[in-house]
């Protein structure tokens, strides 16, 4: 029999709704992830590497899906906080409200 240490950690999944600056509509991406930290590290480095084609962004929601219930719970307070605790701020600006989760700028370089 196996050990509880050894056993997987289960994977959620985690919907982000963004907007490009420069879009008049939002987006959203999916990640699978253990926590809300690891799914916004995860968008972070996509954002980092340019491949969501914006400078600037504002992420409006983050979903975590409920696969019991089959619905997506509301996380918007611990991504914020995770966000003001944890993302490197040298890398990018951070702006948290209560209208948008948070807005994102990549430093120029």
């Amino acid at each position: 029999m196996k050990s509880k240490a050894t056993d997987p950690v289960p994977l959620d999944v985690f919907k982000i709704v963004y907007r490009n600056k420069a879009w008049s509509i939002s987006s959203e991406r999916y990640y699978s992830a253990r926590n809300i930290g690891e799914a916004l590290e995860d968008f972070m480095h996509c954002f980092s590497k340019n491949r969501l084609n914006s400078t600037q962004l504002k992420i409006i929601k983050v979903r975590k899906y409920n696969r019991f219930n089959d619905t997506w719970e509301v996380v918007d307070g611990e991504a914020a906080e995770y966000a003001r605790e944890h993302i490197d701020r040298d890398e990018f600006k951070i702006i948290i409200n209560d209208r948008n989760i948070m807005r994102l700028r990549r430093h120029e370089e």
